[in-house]
């Protein structure tokens, strides 16, 4: 073979590795461009199926909802975070406290859990009120006794679950509900929820601060009967104007009767409907100790 002709060859040969390699690319390049469009297929349809299970489970939560509104159940929050509450008398040491949940002479029999120590605590926003409708009460000779404020909801739920249980366990009966029956209190005097759950409730009587007796209000703590109803009939006139007068002063500094407990006030300028659930325990408040 000449020189000539082997030189033809060999720019035979790199003309056809050139058009192999040409073709090699366009067939990467395709293949490529392929992998491409698929991944953005693909991607697409995972957008597309994230935003149908977000609409489903959007449509869940209206149905889910509207479903518990409708039932009358409210839908809250229980937290155990204490950070927000202060002990009572730390802050108004003359106020007298008898928690009955701390102890058996209550309308279950027994005394309550969550109730760790006879103390009564409230949010921080309430106390200066609190301390101001005292003083009140002070100059006139009296002192706020509190029979419960703060209350853990898993009291209330041992209180919902003792009046669901239709057994006989009806030993306190003639002491707070003698003319009723124990499902008779269901919804009525005894819910699921509690607004001393929140923190800003309180169950008060007056003392005299001479003789150091509870005035007489015409019926007792938890005496679920129409006589505990704010403004009654049943009463006699200097009990109705001593409940006149608890419920003046106590809306002088911003609490609110419920009208069918005449001992049970509300602070109005509540800021927050969160059930807290931590117990009643003095260390655990001030330390700031969660459960």
């Amino acid at each position: 073979m000449s020189e000539t002709e082997l030189q033809n060859k060999i720019n035979d040969n790199e003309i056809e590795k050139k058009e192999n390699d040409k073709i090699e690319n366009e067939k990467n390049e395709n293949e490529k461009a392929e992998n491409e469009k698929n991944v953005l297929k693909n991607e697409k349809k995972s957008i597309y199926t994230l935003i149908c299970l977000g609409v489903i489970i959007f449509i869940l939560i209206i149905i889910i909802s509207t479903i518990v509104a409708s039932s009358g159940k409210e839908v809250f929050n229980i937290i155990f975070d204490n950070s927000d509450f202060v002990i009572i008398n730390d802050k108004i040491p003359n106020i007298l406290t008898e928690l009955r949940y701390y102890t058996s002479y209550n309308f279950v029999g027994e005394k309550i859990v969550g109730y760790e120590e006879p103390i009564a605590i409230i949010r921080k926003e309430v106390i200066e009120k609190l301390r101001e409708a005292n003083n009140d009460f002070n100059e006139d000779g009296y002192l706020i006794k509190i029979w419960d404020s703060y209350r853990p909801q898993k009291s209330v739920a041992q209180f919902y679950e003792w009046v669901n249980n239709n057994d006989d366990d009806t030993k306190m009966e003639k002491y707070f509900y003698p003319n009723l029956t124990k499902s008779d209190l269901k919804d009525k005097y005894i819910n699921e929820t509690s607004d001393h759950s929140l923190g800003y409730s309180i169950d008060l009587t007056l003392v005299n601060m001479t003789t150091g007796k509870e005035i007489d209000f015409g019926s007792g703590f938890d005496f679920f009967n129409n006589k505990s109803i704010t403004d009654n009939d049943e009463i006699t006139d200097e009990q109705n104007e001593m409940r006149e007068y608890l419920k003046v002063t106590m809306e002088k500094y911003n609490f609110e009767n419920n009208g069918i407990e005449w001992y049970h006030y509300t602070f109005k300028d509540n800021t927050t409907y969160i059930f807290y659930n931590f117990t009643i325990n003095a260390t655990k408040i001030k330390n700031k100790i969660f459960e």
